[in-house]
């Protein structure tokens, strides 16, 4: 016999809605090469059926990256447990059981041998399985790697709902992403036209989008640096005191290789620099270009038309800042951010330093990130030099474009029944032996009297 405060119970959360709104949690952690961050997000949801106003309300990490316990997994429980207690102090604990919990692992992850990582992803299953130390809901495909495509998609949709792309009769345009990491660079957009590899589809607020997504691995500022350096040690094998035309004149570096020192000195030599990069970022014979267009090497890339908006973000957008190369809204030229790169390259770290202000340990990274930009942007994805089409972006509307709320939107979506309110007040009613609370006879017995008033009204 269906018990009648079973039925009440399942009309509360649109009452109380109507009133409080009823708030949902999710938690990511953000598995970066250098640490990682538990980023907790509260909403309500919308109450025309849109996408809900995500929130970033509190966020902690810890160091070093998880890609360091590769040898030492039996330690990663002890790692995780300040992440998920911080949790576990944000959300009210009578939301633990329906907060999901997600572990997602960027590019220090990537680079890690197939075994080395797959026993890191094992024991943080085993971590976040343990009910004892992890009370959120949790799912085996929670915790992954995530490929350098999805981390791109991400960020286009973080980027395009603060842009407020999603909302409901929205007038504005959605927009393409260039982001720069440390071990690659991400491009992605809705392209005019058929799409006909790298295709990643997406659903936000009830309607589907097609983008196209390219990841690059080992393009990110870190290996340009680094596949700088192993083009000059290419060119003089025996060499150990290498000239880099990348690096401000008078600078230094020193990396160490298989137990060899190399010392790099800066020679302040942008076009020699350009030259260089042009052996990475190029493109093949038409003949060697399978489908077309082809972006870098034979990477299919549809063409950028001209009127489509791009945000320049992450290490992308210190460069043009640096450079003072941005207008007010942010947007910048390639060609007004080569000219400026071959200005400031060819510098003496000294004047740079007092020109600046800054203690020169970034200096030369950023003149090389720069005249990388201007040649990955024209040679690479196809932007006219002159576009106005590219602003570079760090916040929009006063929050950080960062990719982790992307991956709650996506999330969240994907799973929009398990995480409706409503699905889960007649999922917990329906499957509960016990009986009410105290505190749900009382809920329960102002929805009949509100239920009461309204038939009398009729």
């Amino acid at each position: 016999m269906q018990r009648p405060w079973l039925l009440c119970l399942t009309l509360i959360p649109s009452v109380l809605s109507s009133v409080i709104g009823p708030r949902q949690y999710g938690v990511i952690i953000d598995a970066g090469s250098s640490g990682s961050r538990v980023r907790i997000y509260g909403w309500n949801p919308a109450d025309d059926g849109g996408v809900p106003d995500f929130r970033e309300i509190h966020s902690m990490k810890a160091k070093p990256g998880i890609s360091d316990y590769a040898d030492k997994v039996s330690k990663l429980a002890d790692y995780m447990d300040p992440l998920i207690s911080e949790a576990k102090k944000i959300i009210p604990s009578d939301r633990h059981g329906d907060t999901p919990i997600y572990l997602m692992a960027t590019a220090g992850m990537r680079l890690l041998l197939e075994d080395h990582a797959n026993s890191v992803i094992d024991a943080l299953n085993d971590v976040f399985e343990d009910k004892a130390k992890n009370p959120f809901f949790y799912e085996t495909q929670h915790t992954r790697i995530l490929s350098g495509e999805e981390e791109g998609v991400f960020a286009w949709i973080a980027a395009n709902y603060l842009r407020g792309f999603f909302s409901p009769n929205s007038k504005v345009p959605n927009a393409g992403i260039l982001e720069l990491g440390g071990a690659s660079t991400q491009i992605a957009f809705i392209p005019d036209g058929a799409i006909l590899a790298d295709k990643y589809p997406v659903t936000v607020g009830g309607r589907s989008y097609s983008v196209y997504v390219h990841s690059y691995l080992y393009y990110g500022q870190n290996y340009v640096v680094k596949r700088i350096r192993e083009r000059l040690q290419e060119a003089d094998p025996k060499a150990y005191t290498l000239d880099n035309p990348c690096m401000l004149k008078d600078d230094g570096a020193c990396e160490e290789i298989d137990g060899q020192q190399y010392l790099y000195h800066g020679t302040g030599e942008p076009e020699k620099c350009l030259q260089m990069m042009q052996r990475f970022i190029y493109k093949p014979h038409e003949d060697f270009c399978y489908p077309q267009p082809c972006s870098i090497g034979t990477v299919y890339q549809p063409t950028i038309e001209a009127e489509v908006p791009f945000l320049a973000l992450s290490a992308f957008y210190f460069p043009p800042d640096r450079l003072k190369v941005m207008q007010e809204d942010g947007t910048f030229t390639p060609e007004n951010l080569r000219i400026a790169a071959l200005d400031f390259c060819k510098k003496n770290i000294t004047l740079a330093m007092n020109e600046t202000g800054e203690t020169g340990r970034f200096l030369s990274t950023e003149c090389t990130v720069a005249l990388y930009m201007s040649e990955l942007f024209t040679s690479g994805y196809g932007f006219a030099n002159d576009t106005q089409q590219i602003r570079a972006a760090g916040k929009i509307n006063g929050r950080k474009i960062e990719w982790p709320l992307g991956a709650i939107i996506y999330e969240t979506e994907k799973d929009k029944c398990r995480s409706s309110p409503k699905y889960s007040a007649v999922r917990d009613a329906s499957t509960s032996q016990h009986l009410a609370s105290p505190a749900q006879l009382v809920l329960c017995a102002i929805v009949a009297s509100t239920l009461q008033l309204v038939q009398r009204q009729m």
